[in-house]
């Protein structure tokens, strides 16, 4: 049953190898090169001085990373890790902090 294409070697197996997989590795590169910090400064030099600035600067970050990459997983795995800090750091929760990124991301 797990060799046949609807178990689990079969299609979920190849999409995750070609495209999800494939996603996650361009999103890791863009990190690796900066990207995504340049992002989320562009943000800061746009929104820094309107209230709640941390969260908008956030939201337009993974909003060009996300013109960039496309695919809304390799989004929050390359912004996320800066952005979901920066919304800590403005006192929300990690809950809601998630959120925020993942509907940012999308």
């Amino acid at each position: 049953m797990f060799l046949t294409t609807e178990g689990v070697f079969g299609v979920p197996m190849g999409v995750s190898v070609s495209f999800i997989y494939l996603f996650v590795l361009f999103g890791s590169l863009l990190e690796r090169v900066g990207i995504g910090q340049y992002f989320i400064n562009v943000a800061f030099a746009l929104l820094g001085r309107f209230k709640g600035d941390i969260i908008k600067a956030s939201v337009v970050a993974s909003g060009l990373t996300n013109i960039v990459s496309g695919s809304s997983t390799a989004n929050v795995v390359t912004v996320g890790i800066f952005t979901i800090l920066l919304i800590k750091k403005a006192r929300l929760t990690r809950v809601k902090s998630g959120a925020i990124e993942v509907a940012a991301g999308v």
